[in-house]
């Protein structure tokens, strides 16, 4: 498909107007591990211990205090390794059919998909 054809996958920030569909704080003891589909943007603060992801965007490793953010995508995989307690939240930024895009922050480029 040509290039000017492609639909755009980011969002300005003055296109922002994001909504949560899921917010809650998770605790586990032990090593656990997801595999699923994400059809909004998922983040995940960690508080305490690590989680590994597996996703499109590559593979990495947050620890205490990092922020996740896990895009829009037909699968998806992370786990947590021994106690670990996050807080997470699923955001649409946008209303459909522009629902699953990714914000472009100016001088940063997309929002990135790990912050420590």
């Amino acid at each position: 498909m040509a290039t000017h054809l492609r639909p755009r996958r980011f969002l300005t920030l003055d296109e922002l107007a994001p909504s949560v569909d899921l917010a809650s704080c998770r605790k586990f003891e032990k090593d656990y591990w997801f595999r699923y589909r994400v059809p909004s943007h998922h983040f995940i603060l960690i508080e305490s211990g690590c989680i590994e992801a597996k996703t499109p965007d590559g593979v990495f490793h947050g620890k205490a205090g990092d922020l996740l953010c896990f895009r829009p995508t037909d699968w998806n995989e992370y786990g947590n390794i021994g106690l670990t307690l996050f807080y997470q939240a699923h955001v649409h930024f946008a209303a459909p059919p522009r629902w699953q895009r990714t914000p472009i922050l100016d001088e940063c480029g997309p929002l990135p998909v790990q912050v420590s």
